[in-house]
């Protein structure tokens, strides 16, 4: 064998057995490259995922605020007309009461309401001048 020709198998066993080498890293950092990109893709998927989730759980909060904000109106409502209703049956009380007082028992019950109605100040002035 000549020199050239022995350069040249030295150089085909060289790159047939590196070549197999480099094609098994090639191979080996597509795989890497590939899982890679699906573990990115997975990892997406799940920020998808967990996204609509948040959204999923943020609509739910929102639908059980909307019943709660419904429930609440409703029994201030509910309460509203109770409140109105014996509003008119105490001023139909007052009326009927005004109406069979005697004279002495109206004048009374104006000078109680005008006591309450003063002010505190006034209140503590009269209890220092009594």
């Amino acid at each position: 064998m000549n020199g050239s020709s022995m350069e040249t198998n030295i150089a085909t066993n060289i790159e047939s057995d590196f070549g197999e080498d480099l094609a098994t890293n090639s191979n080996k950092e597509n795989v890497i490259a590939n899982g890679s990109q699906s573990s990115q893709r997975h990892r997406f998927k799940g920020e998808i995922v967990m996204a609509l989730h948040t959204l999923a759980i943020d609509n739910k909060i929102e639908q059980a605020m909307d019943l709660v904000k419904s429930h609440l109106m409703f029994a201030v409502r509910e309460e509203v007309d109770v409140l109105k209703e014996r509003i008119k049956e105490l001023e139909s009380e007052i009326h009927i009461l005004r109406a069979h007082a005697t004279s002495d028992v109206l004048q009374l019950v104006l000078q109680q309401q005008s006591g309450q109605q003063m002010a505190p100040q006034e209140r503590q002035r009269e209890q220092q001048l009594e």
